[in-house]
C-alpha cells in the first residue's frame, strides 16, 4: 500500500514542477528569440547540430563552435546557446546512465572529460 505524501509535500512538488516547466518555456522562448534574430545564422547550426548530439558527435560540436568568431555575437545569443548545448549535454548524460556534472567546490579537484575540458577552454584559448 503505498503511503501518501503530506498536504504540504504535495503542494511543494506541484510548485517546484509547475517552476521548471516556467523556467524550462522561459529558455524555450530565450532561444527561439535569438534564432530569429541577428544572430541566429551563427546559433542556428550549432542549435541544429543539438539535436542530433550524442557521445560520438561531442567532438563536431566543439570543432562547429570553433569555426565561429563569437565576439560579435550578443550576450543574449551566448547565453541561449550555451544553455541549450548544457541541456543537450545532460540528457545525453541522463540517457547513458552517468553521473550529473558537478562543479568542485573551491580547493576540490576538477574533475572532467577531455572534450568538455576542449570545450570550456574555448573561451581561454579566443582572449
Amino acid at each position: 500500500m503505498k503511503q501518501r505524501l503530506p498536504k504540504a509535500r504535495t503542494d511543494e512538488l506541484e510548485d517546484n514542477a509547475k517552476l521548471l516547466r516556467q523556467w524550462k518555456a522561459w529558455h524555450a522562448e530565450q532561444l527561439e528569440a535569438v534564432l530569429a534574430g541577428p544572430d541566429g545564422a551563427i546559433i542556428a547550426p550549432v542549435v541544429e547540430h543539438l539535436k542530433i548530439l550524442g557521445p560520438s558527435k561531442v567532438q563536431t560540436l566543439i570543432e562547429l563552435v570553433r569555426a565561429h568568431d563569437w565576439s560579435t555575437v550578443s550576450v543574449e545569443a551566448k547565453f541561449a546557446l550555451l544553455h541549450a548545448i548544457s541541456a543537450a549535454i545532460m540528457r545525453i548524460r541522463q540517457k547513458l546512465r552517468m553521473e550529473r556534472i558537478d562543479d568542485p567546490l573551491p580547493g576540490e579537484p576538477r574533475i572532467c572529460s577531455a572534450p568538455s575540458r576542449q570545450f570550456s577552454n574555448l573561451r581561454a584559448e579566443r582572449e
